[in-house]
């Protein structure tokens, strides 16, 4: 499977490197993209006109990256303090914790 990125390139290949959406919501978070940000398209679900599509949506690397490793309450405090702040903020924190680890490790940053 290819996927289809935007960006600086943070996946191995076999990618195909499309613009970015500058301005685009995220599909995860809803906050636009920004001319800076990385990420990916996926596939997504709406309603159109009472009927659900299948659409392809652009998601930021960080808010990607959340939705597959889990929240901030997850991954630092055994899930038992809700996390306060945006989405976007959270999947930020989280890939910083997961750069942190890398570092320690000798390893890129995501």
């Amino acid at each position: 499977m290819v996927m289809v990125i935007f960006g600086r390139p943070w996946l191995p290949d076999p990618v195909i490197h499309a613009r970015t959406p500058v301005g685009q919501a995220c599909a995860q978070c809803a906050e636009p993209i920004g001319p800076d940000d990385r990420g990916r398209y996926a596939s997504a679900l709406r309603f159109e006109r009472g009927a659900l599509v299948e659409v392809t949506a652009p998601v930021h690397m960080e808010c990607d990256i959340r939705c597959a490793v889990g929240g901030a309450p997850h991954l630092f405090n055994g899930g038992t303090t809700p996390w306060r702040g945006t989405y976007r903020q959270e999947a930020l924190r989280v890939v910083a914790a997961l750069n942190e680890v890398r570092q320690r490790s000798q390893a890129e940053p995501l």
